[in-house]
């Protein structure tokens, strides 16, 4: 298996398994269990995956950091993925549909609260080096807009927190304390903490669905659109043959896969 994708929403899952193919002799995805666990084993672009769905957020009983910890036991991938849905900080720069790609996780939750002042305690973890180089690179994706503009990509610092943000002065706050900031998600740094336990490279690719206030009656409609693109953005990336080569990724067809090869858990 070349990697893990880690989803955290049955939306986000169900666009996941529209682009995933069925291994070489297989009529359509696997899934196995194991524990209180459940997997999904297919064929994104030219390799073999492994798909878990966590809960929202990173620290519950099924968060991110749970679940990505007992999937990289149980599959031994060699890099670690997460596609879905995040908010943007700037509407005036940003569109619905264009994708976060994480130079870094800012984890927010983790601070001092004094008297006078609340002080950030948070690392600020880089993503795995090759995975971001290649996601930077890609100049040849195109997902069309509603509006008929190209979705874009959008490299940088990553807001990760359990609030799920839907209020403007909340979201001033993030910008006044991390001006660096791109936009936020809730999962991003259960996927760090797991990943770097077992040195294992990790990047978060997530679509921009709303900018953290006044959400609407376009909800549902935003956040399809930013996961198909997102999807669009890994699928290309994950179809070239040689681009992840230095990470171990091997093409499907360089190594046969058949019945009963794949362990079930």
């Amino acid at each position: 298996l070349s990697f893990l994708l880690i989803t955290a929403t049955d939306l986000e899952t169900d666009h996941i398994h529209k682009i995933l193919k069925p291994l070489p002799n297989y009529k359509k995805i696997l899934k196995t269990y194991n524990q209180s666990f459940t997997y999904y084993i297919g064929v994104l672009g030219e390799y073999c995956l492994v798909h878990i769905q966590s809960d929202m957020g990173s620290v519950s009983r099924g968060g991110s950091l749970t679940s990505i910890t007992h999937a990289i036991q149980d599959w031994q991938p060699k890099a670690v993925i997460m596609i879905g849905i995040a908010f943007g900080l700037f509407s005036d720069k940003q569109a619905i549909g264009d994708v976060l790609i994480s130079e870094a996780i800012i984890p927010y939750d983790n601070k001092r609260v004094g008297e006078v002042e609340t002080i950030s305690r948070s690392p600020i973890p880089p993503s795995g080096s090759i995975l971001l180089n290649r996601f930077k690179n890609i100049k040849d994706w195109s997902f069309k807009l509603p509006d008929g503009n190209d979705a874009k990509t959008i490299p940088g610092h990553i807001l990760s927190g359990e609030s799920l943000v839907d209020n403007l002065a909340f979201k001033k706050e993030l910008i006044k304390k991390y001006p660096n900031a791109k936009g936020g998600e809730m999962e991003g740094a259960g996927v760090f903490a797991a990943s770097s336990i077992y040195n294992k490279e990790w990047i978060i690719v997530k679509g921009i669905c709303d900018y953290g206030e006044n959400k609407g009656e376009n909800k549902e409609a935003f956040q399809k659109l930013a996961i198909e693109s997102a999807t669009s953005l890994c699928l290309h990336a994950f179809s070239s043959r040689i681009a992840f080569k230095d990470l171990g990724f091997i093409p499907l067809d360089s190594h046969q896969v058949k019945k009963n090869q794949i362990i079930r858990k």
